[in-house]
């Protein structure tokens, strides 16, 4: 830390938490610090800055933030709160165009990304980006860009709420992870000590996908709008599975070229569903899809020895310029898909009485509780759910 001691405007010193410690600990090219609400991301985030600052003296470091009332308002006044005066030299006020200049040289500026346009040629060792939600990708890759200054040490690190599985920041740390990409999660309870009594009992009223949000920092997902299956609770229906020998596995496909998709299902004895993977594209034409989804099905279920496959009926509409998808898949793949026309009304409501009807416990004894999950797997087949909500969903329903 600082030789000069870090004092927040409360008056207690800067103390890294158990989540701040190895964000600050690690060494990573691009860091991503999920944070919970009034969990201490900010605050971490310009720590983070004024550290690099004075191990790289004479580097050049920007502060981004997508709005300026934000970046003035919250960002900068935090940095203010944190970095003693006594370390800064000079320091310039043009509103939009605001930065700091340490005793060592280095140089900390203050930018919002309206226009990531505007960056033109600028060069930087240091970037962050303060709620990092905010930012499109083509801004974030701008930055990247960016990150070749000559004093070191061309480190990019971000601070946010967690965004929901499908914004670019998962796929890009996640679904994309390599060495030299980090994710951290800072929950409420990591700094409780710091918040009001009832801050975190509020939190904890929420409802469970935003708990998992707000107040574990966990990626989750939170629909707008009214669900279409309002009886989907992720503390019920979502867990950590693995595919059970000896079942077939059932895929399930939808056609079309923006976003074509398949799952993977597996049906228990008792009528339960199990929704093991799933797989979606992204302006992709059906025949380069169907061979990731072979691939898939291979490295996921290298052991299952039958396979059911069904697809939406519109996949059998025939036209005088190409085949159908089920044919394709038929002819070219040696798949069977099976199609049946319902009504929307009809499907919607039939998994609405299903979520409805749910067990309260399962005979199942290949039930697992994955990792991160809050109680042990019960091996007798009582239901063990973990909090952090995965991408594998298990329908708890009796057909």
């Amino acid at each position: 830390m600082s030789a000069v001691p870090l004092i927040g405007p409360t008056g207690a010193p800067y103390v890294p938490n158990k989540s701040q410690a190895p964000f600050h600990a690690s060494a990573a090219k691009y860091k991503l610090l999920l944070g919970a609400a009034g969990s201490g991301k900010t605050v971490s985030l310009v720590v983070e800055d004024l550290l690099l600052a004075l191990e790289h003296p004479g580097s050049t470091g920007v502060i981004f933030r997508r709005y300026y009332p934000s970046l003035r308002d919250t960002t900068k006044q935090t940095f203010f709160d944190w970095v003693p005066r006594a370390l800064i030299r000079k320091e310039y006020k043009s509103e939009g165009r605001e930065e700091v200049e340490l005793h060592n040289g280095s140089r900390t500026l203050f930018r919002v990304l309206d226009d990531y346009r505007k960056l033109g040629s600028m060069e930087f060792d240091r970037i962050a980006i303060d709620e990092a939600i905010e930012v499109q990708e083509r801004e974030f890759l701008a930055l990247i860009a960016r990150l070749r200054g000559q004093r070191g040490p061309r480190r990019m690190y971000l601070a946010t709420n967690p965004p929901d599985e499908d914004h670019f920041l998962h796929r890009w740390f996640v679904d994309q992870a390599r060495p030299g990409k980090e994710v951290f999660h800072s929950s409420t309870y990591d700094n409780a000590e710091h918040l009001p009594p009832d801050y975190v009992r509020e939190l904890e009223q929420y409802p469970p996908a935003w708990r998992e949000k707000y107040l574990h920092g966990q990626w989750g997902f939170l629909p707008e709008g009214s669900p279409v299956f309002d009886g989907f609770d992720p503390q019920i229906h979502v867990a950590k599975l693995e595919p059970i020998v000896g079942l077939p596995v059932i895929r399930g496909w939808d056609f079309g070229y923006v976003h074509p998709a398949c799952v993977w299902l597996q049906m228990l004895p008792s009528g339960h569903i199990r929704w093991l993977h799933e797989l979606m594209g992204s302006n992709e034409e059906l025949r380069l899809f169907a061979a990731r989804v072979i691939a898939e099905t291979k490295m996921h279920f290298p052991y299952a020895k039958k396979f059911e496959d069904y697809c939406d009926v519109a996949g059998t509409y025939k036209n005088d310029k190409s085949p159908t998808s089920v044919q394709i898949l038929r002819n070219e793949f040696k798949l069977e898909p099976y199609a049946r026309k319902y009504g929307i009304a009809y499907t919607v409501e039939r998994m609405r009485g299903l979520l409805r009807r749910r067990s309260t416990a399962c005979r199942c004894s290949s039930w697992t509780s994955g990792a991160g999950s809050r109680g042990a797997a019960s091996q007798a087949g009582t239901r063990s759910i973990p909090r952090r909500t995965s991408r594998q969903r298990m329908a708890s329903t009796t057909t």
